[in-house]
């Protein structure tokens, strides 16, 4: 791969890696507030719940996010070797 097609992946993938890492950031939050809540009481019980639920939602996109990521390379990889093929 040469620079102008390195420079074109990591253009493309930027915004999806600034993501995924807003989203592990997150995923961080909702844990700490979960590991500092410590009473038993049914609203906080509720309210864990509730932060699990968004831990799993944020897990989920950051899956697809990876999955795009991933795809996203190994599309790139194929198009720029058929090009040196062609060129070869």
């Amino acid at each position: 791969m040469n620079n102008e097609e390195e420079q074109d992946q990591e253009l493309s993938t930027k915004p999806l890696l600034l993501l995924e890492d807003m989203l592990r950031f997150k995923i961080k939050q909702k844990k700490r507030l979960i590991q500092n809540s410590h009473d038993d009481d049914i609203n906080n019980i509720a309210y864990i719940e509730s932060l699990w639920t968004e831990i799993r939602t944020i897990q989920w996109v950051l899956g697809e996010i990876l999955t795009i990521l991933n795809n996203n390379s190994n599309n790139k990889t194929k198009y720029y070797a058929s090009l040196q093929q062609e060129d070869g």
